[in-house]
């Protein structure tokens, strides 16, 4: 749990996630959660393309950022089909890749 007002490093400069308290609180459980459950994908690199989506169609914008970063974690890791994307993989459960 992050103390009140402290924004992480991977948060500083998107506006609308370090000012969102309940996304603050929850991050550093969510982060340890994203990097388990999705380890193909650069979760902070994923982090910045939602904020930049949200920031791109502001009538789309999501309520519960925690919700929106979950599935956009999971659309992530499906779109990659697996594979982990720049860096090794740990384990060859996820490759799940033809090539």
């Amino acid at each position: 749990m992050i103390e009140a007002g402290i924004v992480p490093e991977e948060l500083k400069g998107l506006t609308l996630y370090e000012t969102n308290e309940r996304l603050l609180k929850l991050w550093s459980e969510l982060v340890g959660a994203w990097k388990n459950a999705f380890p193909g994908i650069d979760i902070v690199a994923e982090v910045k393309a939602a904020h930049a989506w949200e920031v791109a169609n502001p009538k789309r914008r999501k309520v519960d950022k925690a919700r929106f970063l979950q599935n956009w974690m999971a659309m992530a890791q499906d779109s990659h089909g697996g594979k982990i994307i720049g860096g090794k993989n740990k384990s060859t459960e996820y490759d799940f890749g033809g090539e």
